[in-house]
């Protein structure tokens, strides 16, 4: 045997082989997102990065095993100045919605979102929405998993930035990140 013998209670397994009790982790992705995104309107998705470098998706190797899954964590950080809503989904590789929620008359089903702001919102603040899921895609082939998002009306929202954004070091820019953790099944 080789590599790292990594015991858990009455459980124990081999680090760096393909044996390991089910619900160890065995494989962490991660991607992130450091540059700024302009959020498209009328609920037309798109993914968190809208095509540039960095995007919030990962593909993940092909699973040793059909029953293991993934931990999914996404943590997207934005802003609007005006009242709107902004959605997030999770898709796959062929654009299959992996969770949203249950259907309620003309209510759009996402992943999680921000609800409509009442009021405007300050022009400065950068909020953080986190969101984790535990998908079992019931494959051994290798899974696409990415981060879209959407808003449903003519305001602007931004990924990483401020609305305001002045050039002033009392203005932030964030970062979003998306991490995957596969599971034992």
């Amino acid at each position: 045997m080789s590599g790292i013998i990594d015991t858990v209670g009455s459980k124990s397994g081999i680090v760096g082989s393909d044996t390991y009790p089910a619900g160890h982790v065995c494989k962490v992705y991660s991607a992130t997102y450091t540059a700024t995104h302009t959020v498209p309107t009328s609920f037309t998705w798109t993914n968190v990065g809208n095509g540039g470098t960095g995007e919030l998706n990962i593909t993940c190797d092909a699973p040793h095993s059909q029953s293991n899954k993934y931990l999914i964590f996404a943590s997207v950080c934005h802003s609007i100045q005006t009242g709107s809503t902004l959605m997030f989904r999770l898709i796959d590789g062929s654009n299959s919605i992996i969770s949203q929620g249950d259907t309620a008359g003309s209510r759009t089903r996402t992943w999680m979102g921000r609800s409509h702001y009442s009021t405007d919102a300050s022009p400065y603040i950068i909020e953080n929405t986190s969101m984790n899921f535990l998908w079992s895609p019931n494959s051994t082939s290798a899974q696409t998993i990415k981060v879209q998002c959407t808003q449903h009306d003519n305001s602007t929202y931004f990924i990483n930035r401020s609305h305001n954004d002045n050039d002033a070091n009392w203005q932030a820019r964030a970062t979003s990140s998306l991490t995957i953790m596969e599971v034992v099944g």
